[in-house]
């Protein structure tokens, strides 16, 4: 994969035409808040020219610690999904 994908790797998985049957067509939400506002505060220290970097080196450490989401065969979805169910009541 193009390394412009990275971090789209580490949010969900990125899937080849061949693999069509292992897509989990009801996902759960991605959890990005941390990612999402680690990107806001390197805008915003970047549009205000702070020059420590203190921003750019978070981002850059909670991107390169994500690793890639793998996908799962069908049935282990719902397994998953039954698994979860149980822990959550």
């Amino acid at each position: 994969l193009n390394e412009r994908f990275d971090v789209l790797q580490g949010i969900l998985p990125i899937y080849h035409y061949r693999d069509v049957k292992y897509i989990d067509w009801d996902p759960a939400p991605a959890e990005i808040d941390d990612l999402k506002n680690a990107i806001i505060a390197n805008a915003v220290d970047r549009i205000h020219g702070v020059q420590d970097y203190g921003s750019k080196n978070a981002l850059e450490k909670l991107t390169s610690s994500m690793c890639p989401v793998k996908y799962l065969p069908f049935a282990q979805h719902i397994l998953k999904r039954i698994w979860n169910m149980r822990h959550a009541f």
